[in-house]
């Protein structure tokens, strides 16, 4: 399904954001 590939796309792209996120502000 598309819109799935989209959504957990998405998903990954929101975490490694936190990830990155936490990294500059531990």
């Amino acid at each position: 399904n598309q819109l799935l590939l989209k959504q957990a796309e998405y998903v990954q792209a929101a975490r490694w954001a936190l990830l990155k996120f936490a990294g500059i502000r531990p």
